[in-house]
């Protein structure tokens, strides 16, 4: 079941910079790109933008850890295929976000 906390951080994140984005530049936990720092307006654009990619990759990445969870196969290899697959996710994610806002 530790294969769900990363989804879950994913979908939790997203919600809130969807919601709320950070509103100083300088939080450890914001978006903060060359692209993303230009004006306020690319700044909300950005964290609107990264966090409606987060929640869908997060519910996406919920689902497929789901249907792993039935497939008999080791652990390690259920946790190393999800981890894989999350990390190019959010890399991803990132690129759309900086296509976007570029």
């Amino acid at each position: 079941m530790l294969d769900l906390i990363f989804p879950l951080l994913l979908i939790i994140l997203g919600i809130l910079y969807r919601v709320n984005p950070p509103q100083n530049k300088e939080s450890r936990f914001s978006y903060r790109t060359n692209a993303s720092l230009k004006n306020e307006a690319t700044w909300q654009k950005a964290h609107r933008l990264l966090g409606i990619s987060w929640i869908i990759i997060g519910v996406l990445l919920l689902l497929l850890s789901l249907i792993l969870a039935f497939i008999p196969m080791h652990a390690f290899v259920r946790s190393s295929i999800l981890l894989t697959i999350s990390i190019f996710a959010v890399l991803l994610s990132v690129i759309f976000v900086e296509k976007k806002i570029g």
